[in-house]
Formats: structure tokens, sequence, C-alpha cells
């Protein structure tokens, strides 16, 4: 492709990369977040990482989704289990929409898992058309959730537009397609009865 072998441009390392950064932010989400408001520091890492001076940084959450699920525990021990995968934006930056993807199944009766280790689907790689990089990640899903048997949820954000690619991860895991549509009938209407039931 044309960039092979070529520099890319810099938002495409800024944001492509993102799953690396984040990473780095969560350890001290604080001092992250200042960097990315404070006036002045802010225009150098914006110009730096080719990013429009007007556009605003998504503050990062003082604590990962990861964190507040195994500092909470599991809940629902000995139930139907199902893995939840948080992809990079709910997990560093909006930790509340994977906790209420957690408490919902839960209230369906749940016990609500995560991947032993932390995961990205790539997809902000393989927009940048970082396709090398993107595949390691992508090996690293397969290999840590290929011994699971449990169902999978995806909390989606920015996979979203990518929920093609999330069915066919499901059948490279071995999902026949009568699976993949129990899944989603059967898991449809458990959420619809819950959300009856909540009012």
């Amino acid at each position: 492709h044309y960039y092979q072998g070529r520099l890319r441009p810099r938002s495409a390392y800024a944001m492509g990369l993102i799953y690396w950064w984040s990473r780095v932010a969560a350890m001290a989400p604080a001092l992250a977040n200042f960097a990315l408001k404070a006036p002045g520091l802010s225009h150098v890492i914006k110009a730096a990482g080719g990013i429009h001076p007007k556009r605003s940084f998504p503050p990062y959450a003082k604590e990962t989704f990861r964190a507040w699920f195994e500092r909470r525990g599991a809940r629902n021990e000995g139930r139907p289990p199902v893995v939840l995968f948080p992809d990079t934006f709910n997990n560093f930056f909006t930790p509340g929409v994977g906790a209420a993807a957690a408490e919902v199944l839960e209230a369906i009766d749940y016990d609500v898992r995560i991947p032993k280790r932390i995961l990205c689907c790539g997809r902000p790689l393989y927009d940048k058309g970082m396709l090398d990089s993107a595949k390691g990640l992508l090996r690293q899903v397969l290999d840590t959730l290929e011994p699971e048997t449990e169902e999978l949820v995806v909390v989606a954000s920015h996979i979203t537009m990518g929920k093609r690619d999330t069915t066919g991860t499901r059948m490279a895991l071995g999902a026949v397609n009568r699976d993949l549509v129990a899944l989603v009938l059967g898991g449809g209407l458990k959420l619809s009865l819950a959300g009856i039931a909540v009012g």
C-alpha cells in the first residue's frame, strides 16, 4: 500500500496508537488530563500529533473499567457466564458504559467476566492503515479468547462501525450461524424483558 516503508501523517500515530497512549495515561490520568488541557502545553501536543488546534481532547477517566471491575469483585457466581469485552475507549475514557453493561447483564442473571488481559480490537490501527500492528492486536484477542467457552459481549463505541468484524471474530472462534442468530435473538429478548421490568 501507499505508506509501505513511508512515514504516515502525524495524526495517524496520534490516533492509531491511542491504545498505547491510553495505557500510559492511565498510570496518572490527572496528570495526563492536565497536559492535554493546559494552555500552551496542549497546543504543543496537538501540533505534534497533527490535531487541529480547536479540537479538544476527551478526558481520561480517573479509573478504568477494568480497574473498577476488578475492585468491585464478581457477581452471580455459578450462573451462566458471559465475557464482557470493553474496547479501548470505554475502558479508558467512558468506563461507566462498561459498568452499566455489566450491571444489565447481571440483572438478567449472568456471571459477568472480563478478558484475562487488557485487549484492543485494533480498529484505530487499521483505520490508519497500520495493518501489521492491527493484526498483532487481533491475534492477542483471538489467543486470549480462544480458550473461553462463554458467550462474548462487546461493549462497543468506536468499534460499533466494525460490528461485522465482531461477527467475523466470533466465527473465527468457532461459532456457527445458528449460534450467532441464537445469541442475537436470545440476548435481545432478555435485554428487552429486563428493560420492561425496570420500567
